[in-house]
């Protein structure tokens, strides 16, 4: 019995200290990533230097053997610390690795890029790239070495966080599941139902770190999300859509009264010509890198059964004008007599298509559930019309 106190204090002890670093981690963990992160800019400036110091310097022009270059490593500076800051590149621990890791390396490509044509204007003419490749190959092992190296200390020092989730309908434990993968986070250890009322969702909040709301009631969510700030519990809250509406709102100053006013009409004149323009533009860069994936998978497609490689969607666009989009085929193909059966008797017959090996139309992944593709009209009539699916 001694041995099982001690245990048990010992585990309250080891429990507490977690906690309490936790409590002090939070307090300096921002101070801490900005730090590292100006550490990870002077390293990679401190590359650029070198490249610069032997491969630019007498090349692109003698007169910045004086402070000229300086000039030029705070412009490079300046450019890695905007990519990074507004491509998540700085948020060591609080993203995937890979995820950090891929934000600097497109950042670091695209500074690279325009730092070498900086250089050529300087020069008046164009200098050798071989070097700027160099730098991008080195600054992507630095964002590597630094983005594990950072993450590890965040991991080292953050506990995750004993979460309660507050939830009103059942598909809103989907969210556990996608929580579940970040378990260095994320911890949820108990589930409530939101008919149970506020009264004792309210007296187990305190129990734990931080709550997740998902999908309840708004005047309900409104009362825990007040509760919550007044004594100071992380809250989480999956949006509505009257959220996102209102988050795109615009604040008016006229009254001591806040305003926010909703405009509902959409994109303007202007705003359309630029996405639409960004549409073409990155659709054909798109389009120039992945042809050679598009033809293997077409090709990979006609392999499989000899079937089409395109399937045709009907999708609806401003004003409800109807359009074809053109997709490459990622299902079965069914024929008229699973059509006939499927209507007739859409769970059954659409479980049994799903096991037979070749005729029936099921989606490639094991996680695709049959009876939803009859749902969406996968195994809908010869002579109903296809499903119109619409878009923003």
């Amino acid at each position: 019995m001694l041995w099982r106190i001690r245990e048990v204090t010992a585990e309250m002890d080891s429990e507490g200290e977690l906690y309490m670093r936790m409590d002090v981690f939070d307090g300096i963990k921002h101070t801490i990533r900005k730090a590292e992160g100006l550490i990870e800019v002077m390293l990679l400036t401190l590359a650029y230097y070198l490249i610069w110091k032997y491969a630019y310097r007498t090349t692109v022009s003698p007169s910045y053997f004086g402070m000229g270059k300086y000039v030029l490593l705070g412009v490079y500076a300046v450019l890695l610390l905007l990519l990074f800051r507004y491509s998540d590149g700085f948020k060591y621990g609080h993203l995937k690795l890979m995820n950090v890791v891929i934000s600097q390396w497109i950042s670091i490509f695209i500074v690279n890029f325009i730092t070498y044509f900086q250089l050529c204007l300087i020069a008046n003419k164009m200098i050798n790239a071989f070097p700027i490749l160099v730098l991008t190959i080195v600054g992507g092992g630095i964002a590597f070495g630094c983005s594990y190296c950072f993450t590890a200390i965040y991991h080292r020092f953050y506990v995750p966080r004993q979460m309660l989730l507050i939830y009103g309908s059942p598909r809103a434990l989907i969210l556990k599941t996608k929580m579940a993968t970040r378990s260095d986070k994320y911890r949820i250890q108990e589930e409530i139902d939101a008919d149970k009322g506020l009264a004792y969702i309210c007296s187990r909040i305190p129990e734990f770190d931080a709550v997740v709301i998902s999908d309840i009631p708004a005047q309900l969510r409104n009362d825990i999300i007040k509760y919550c700030y007044k004594i100071g519990k992380r809250t989480y809250v999956t949006p509505k859509i009257s959220d996102i509406i209102v988050g795109g709102a615009e604040d008016i100053h006229l009254f001591d009264t806040p305003l926010y006013l909703i405009r509902a009409r959409g994109l303007n004149f202007e705003e359309r010509f630029f996405k639409r323009t960004m549409d073409i533009v990155c659709c054909l860069l798109a389009l120039a890198v992945c042809w050679p994936f598009m033809i293997a998978i077409a090709i990979a497609i006609k392999a499989e059964d000899r079937g089409p490689v395109f399937y045709k969607q009907r999708r609806c666009t401003r004003d409800n004008k109807e359009f074809n989009i053109l997709n490459l085929r990622w299902m079965k193909t069914i024929d008229n007599s699973h059509r006939e059966c499927a209507a007739k008797r859409p769970v059954s017959c659409a479980t049994r298509t799903t096991k037979s090996s070749e005729r029936g139309f099921r989606h490639r992944s094991s996680h695709f559930r049959p009876v939803a593709a009859a749902e969406r009209g996968a195994f809908r009539r010869p002579s109903e019309p296809a499903p119109i699916h619409r878009t923003a």
